[in-house]
């Protein structure tokens, strides 16, 4: 310790002297060798005053400097001289370039005759504080009453000074600094705070908002414990940084929530952060069906899953489909940038106008025609040159065969019709063609109900537009965008639906049930090559140099800093939407045997000191916290247990009793035929067609799975590749991330089974079947139908077998799934021995059980 100390000591007074000197790049320079070289953590007494001191030097460096200065790291740069040389030298050309940008940006706005946003705003305030215009104004306006005031800028700030002027009680100003939430629009929550700080000193009313008429009093109490320690951070005194104040209950207890905790932790758990999204996902969708079911939930419009950023929704969205959950996303991309729409759209686009080939491309490769990336390439591309789409479906039959000449057939007859009818019908009537058409119900029939909604309220828009050209119609959708306004999805019919929204969209709503979403994705840690700050003005990134210029650094830190700030109030935002129960939802990723989560639930889970892997060890089984303020927190990692499905039992009217003799006696029906639940070659699918998730459904991959086999397209065979794209083809995979994903696990399962012995008899068998449907009746009667994946004849007699796919984690999973399916496979056995005459040995073949194929018999 001592020579440390002593070190320390030393740079110490070279740090002094490059002060004295105004050297402040040697000052930064020195800083970073006294972290990397004297403030180590070091041995030494506990009571030791200067290892305590030397640790308290270590943090103040770690909390205010390092972000910039850096040091902490092994991989961290010293302060470069060359890099502040560069800056210092290319900072004028960054200015005269701008210039010139910003004058050309101008010369065209002159001669559009138009003005931007921020013309708007600098214009005003250029009229405002000319004198007697501001003087003619301020005399006209009384008070000025500014709403949500923490998401104003600089400008809008003087803007209102300048309506105002120094009249005492004439600004009356809301808003609430915990929720200023618009940094990426400009908003600078310190303009509020300093605002504040100036009403105060000059004796003005700056009262706090204090009282909450939404959330009861114990929900209040769970939320100090939870988001103020998030929110507090260390730095309580920056005006970016704004410290958490608990709020008082109007409402002294739940209402229809009942019993705490009202705060709980759902988890699940995945290799990597996709599988582990995933799972999360699901088992929120669990527990929220068992709310349902318990009464805590009373109609699905009552719960809320609120996300950080709308690349969340779709694992969710799957899992709630999955779980029979009505939902509406709202907003996110856009109601009409929703695939199902911008397909519908695309149509639109390519019919109205036959020389736009990019949306013939989406038309052609929409789910209502499907051809294929080969097929649209071959349209396309004519040895060196490229033909238009349209002049290409002409002469189809000469490049295409099979299905893809059949759909762009299709395709050529149906743009044929239509076009004819363009502009001369309203547009909602031709879309409403267009979809019979195509048979759009049919092709969104095999997933979520919510996309027909989505589908008439296409339609019920184009009616309000009462537009009858199609272009025109376009251009209305476009403006729509344009302005920025967000159409949510089709609500749901009876009985409500949950809705899924971004945290931004939900500011200034309220929810019975709020669910913090997705909890577990870190948030974007961008650099901007360029930053404009007040604090420093314009610092950058100089590309053609290895390090970085030490004012871009500062700048660097800053932003950052004032993005977790944000992220901060965001949280607060976000749990301060719940009436009666908050939910964290989110996943541990499995990596090596080890647990670990990011974001806010890696934050929560230190917060209230959960470990990881105690978690998981004791999935299944609810983990009750005491919390300080005397609430309760309940914590629970789902076991990878099957999905739970709600079912609307609706509302059912009894028909009246009659004391009147019948006419006839009710006839019995007796049920005299038991169809295989497998036996539907199209099952219904649970993903969309034009989905960008990059994981494979499971359905998808089972169906690929059973075709390879039953071909004899396994690994190796010469046709294995191309066989397993066209499946994934067939099985709906448009999107070519999910294909490949698909394939890839398609092609893991059946090498497992080509290197298992069972293969090895299977292919050397004496007679082998595949896929055999049969109809077959038992002693009582009952007609029995179903299909034998694989039904071969060895020495010892006829065997089955039944490929199972579903992936397996523990022999409790393996002990589930074979009581799950053992009934089928005895009906296999019956029903093959009345036909064969012998009975066979039955099989059931896990290739997912813990990553290795296991052979149960029946």
């Amino acid at each position: 310790l001592g020579p440390r100390v002593e070190l320390l000591l030393e740079l110490w007074n070279d740090l002094e002297g490059t002060l004295a000197a105004d050297d402040l790049l040697g000052a930064c320079g020195v800083l970073f060798r006294i972290r990397r070289e004297g403030l180590q953590k070091v041995g030494g007494s506990k009571k030791s005053r200067a290892r305590a001191v030397v640790h308290e030097m270590q943090d103040l460096y770690d909390g205010y400097l390092n972000l910039w200065i850096g040091g902490a790291k092994s991989k961290d740069a010293p302060p470069s001289a060359e890099a502040d040389a560069a800056w210092t030298q290319q900072r004028p050309r960054l200015k005269v370039l701008f210039d010139q940008a910003l004058s050309a940006y101008r010369r065209e706005l002159d001669t559009r005759r138009a003005l931007d946003f921020d013309d708007l705003e600098a214009g005003a305030l250029r009229l405002l504080e000319t004198p007697e215009i501001g003087e003619l104004w301020r005399a006209r306006v009384h008070a000025v009453l500014v709403d949500e005031f923490q998401d104003t800028n600089e400008r809008q700030r003087r803007i209102i000074e300048a309506l105002v002027g120094d009249r005492p009680g004439a600004l009356f100003a809301v808003g609430d600094a915990r929720q200023s939430i618009y940094r990426f629009r400009g908003a600078d929550v310190r303009v509020f705070r300093r605002k504040r700080q100036e009403v105060e000193r000059s004796g003005g009313l700056a009262p706090e908002i204090e009282l909450s008429f939404r959330a009861h009093a114990p929900l209040l109490a769970a939320l100090d414990d939870f988001v103020g320690p998030l929110m507090d951070g260390d730095e309580t005194t920056a005006l970016h940084r704004v410290p958490y104040t608990a709020l008082t209950a109007d409402r002294r207890g739940p209402g229809a929530s009942g019993a705490g905790p009202h705060l709980e932790l759902v988890l699940g758990t995945g290799e990597g952060a996709e599988r582990g999204r995933s799972a999360g996902a699901r088992a929120l969708a669990n527990r929220l069906v068992e709310l349902r079911r318990e009464g805590v939930i009373r109609d699905w419009s009552e719960v809320a899953l609120l996300f950080r950023a709308s690349p969340g929704f779709e694992p969710y969205e799957l899992a709630l489909e999955t779980a029979g959950i009505p939902f509406v996303t709202v907003a996110g991309r856009g109601f009409y940038a929703r695939p199902e729409i911008r397909d519908v759209i695309n149509t639109l686009r390519a019919i109205a106008d036959p020389s736009d080939d990019l949306a013939l491309a989406g038309f052609l490769r929409s789910p209502a025609l499907g051809l294929s990336d080969s097929g649209l390439y071959l349209l396309r591309v004519d040895g060196s040159n490229k033909r238009p789409l349209r002049a290409a479906l002409a002469e189809a039959s000469r490049i295409l065969e099979g299905e893809d000449l059949r759909a762009a057939a299709r395709a050529q007859q149906v743009l044929e019709e239509m076009h004819l009818l363009a502009d001369r019908l309203p547009v909602a009537e031709l879309i409403g063609l267009l979809v019979d058409r195509l048979d759009w119900r049919a092709v969104m029939a095999s997933s979520h109900s919510r996309l027909w909604r989505n589908l008439d309220k296409l339609v019920d828009d184009a009616q309000v537009s009462e537009l009858v050209n199609v272009n025109a119609f376009l251009e209305y959708l476009g403006v729509l965008r344009e302005v920025g306004a967000r159409e949510g999805e089709a609500p749901a019919g009876e009985g409500g639906a949950l809705q899924l929204m971004t945290i931004h969209k939900a500011k200034g709503l309220e929810f019975d049930l709020v669910v913090l979403a997705d909890a577990s994705r870190s948030s974007p840690q961008r650099s901007q090559s360029v930053y404009l700050m007040d604090e420093i003005g314009a610092a950058a990134a100089m590309d053609r140099v290895e390090d970085k210029p030490l004012v871009y650094r500062l700048a660097r830190a800053l932003d950052a800093k004032q993005s977790q700030a944000e992220e901060d109030r965001l949280l607060y935002v976000a749990a301060t939407r719940a009436r009666e129960r908050l939910i964290i939802s989110g996943h541990l990723s499995e990596s090596r045997g080890s647990y670990k989560a990011n974001g806010w639930m890696k934050e929560t889970l230190e917060l209230f000191d959960l470990d990881p892997k105690t978690l998981v060890d004791g999935a299944g089984s609810e983990l009750l916290l005491d919390l300080p303020g005397g609430e309760r927190l309940r914590a629970w990692a789902d076991p990878g247990s099957s999905p739970l499905e709600w079912v609307n039992k609706g509302t059912s009217t009894a028909w009246p009793d009659s004391a009147e003799t019948p006419l006839f006696h009710v006839a019995s029906v007796i049920q005299r035929e038991q169809a295989d639940s497998e036996l539907d070659e199209e099952p219904e699918r649970s993903w969309r067609a034009t989905g960008i998730g990059r994981k494979a459904p499971a359905t998808a991959v089972g169906r690929i799975v059973h075709a390879a086999i039953q071909r004899g397209a396994m690994p190796g065979n010469p046709i294995h590749e191309r066989f397993l794209e066209n499946e994934a083809f067939r099985a709906g995979l448009v999107d070519s991330s999910q294909r490949q994903a698909a394939i890839r696990e398609s092609t893991e399962l059946l090498e497992r089974l080509a290197a298992h012995d069972l293969w090895t008899e299977i292919t050397s068998a004496a007679e082998i079947q595949h896929e055999i449907p049969f109809t077959t009746s038992d002693p009582d009667g009952v007609v029995q139908s179903g299909q034998i994946d694989l039904l071969w004849r060895d020495a010892n007699g006829w065997k089955i077998v039944d490929f199972k796919t579903d992936t397996l984690r523990s022999d409790e999973d393996l002990e589930a799934a074979v009581k799950r399916h053992r009934k089928q496979v005895e009906r296999y056995v019956r029903s093959a021995a009345n036909i064969l005459g012998e009975q066979p040995i039955g099989m059931l073949c896990f290739l997912d059980s813990h990553e290795r194929v296991e052979l149960v018999e029946v």
